[in-house]
């Protein structure tokens, strides 16, 4: 071995002896439970998922999730984990009250209505412990596409009903889909002074 092999290997050895205290980084991953949500003009609900991975000695304070206005209009949006503080122009959840110190998953339920029809870029951004303000501790971003509503006709066998009236109603729903989907379920919302029994 030559002066400067011998002089490597104990630097080498070295570096190895002195690695530095890993501190891990707090991050997220997000998806909503649907790759597509029909639109535009629908409103709709389903969850987001927001996958927490703290960092060490740190705890998630707050997040913040963007849709470009021309894309979509946030109705409402429910946490299970924190408290929903605003939808505009970002839906952002604070954790103040609990914080986020260890691997969790918040089930946000977010109706929400696509405007343009185009895929939905929403982005996301956390606040830790660590800089409560300023740069967020991570960004990442999740998209959500749009498709055009299934297409159904509907239509009711009996045309007129009175008042006080009592009878069976038939109603008829075909499926007249261009795209060959499937209707998997129907949810009917009847005018309040009609009684279903």
């Amino acid at each position: 071995m030559t002066g400067i092999e011998g002089a490597l290997r104990v630097a080498l050895v070295a570096v190895l002896a002195w690695a530095p205290g890993a501190t891990a980084k707090s991050t997220f991953s997000a998806r909503f439970s649907a790759d597509v949500v029909a639109g535009p003009g629908i409103e709709q609900t389903l969850p987001l998922y927001i996958h927490y991975f703290p960092g060490d000695g740190e705890a998630v304070l707050r997040a913040r999730f963007g849709v470009e206005e021309e894309a979509a209009t946030v109705l409402a949006a429910a946490s299970s984990l924190g408290k929903v503080e605003s939808l505009a122009p970002s839906l952002v959840i604070d954790y103040d009250e609990r914080p986020i110190g260890g691997e969790k998953v918040d089930t946000v339920m977010v109706s929400l209505s696509s405007k343009d029809g185009e895929a939905m870029i929403w982005r996301g951004a956390i606040h830790t412990t660590v800089q409560p303000e300023g740069l967020p501790a991570h960004a990442g971003q999740v998209v959500l596409g749009v498709t055009r509503p299934l297409e159904v006709d509907v239509e009711l066998a009996e045309k007129r009903l009175f008042p006080g009236q009592e009878t069976d109603v038939a109603v008829l729903v075909s499926n007249v889909d261009r795209g060959d989907r499937g209707l998997t379920s129907i949810k009917w919302v009847w005018p309040p002074d009609l009684t279903i029994d």
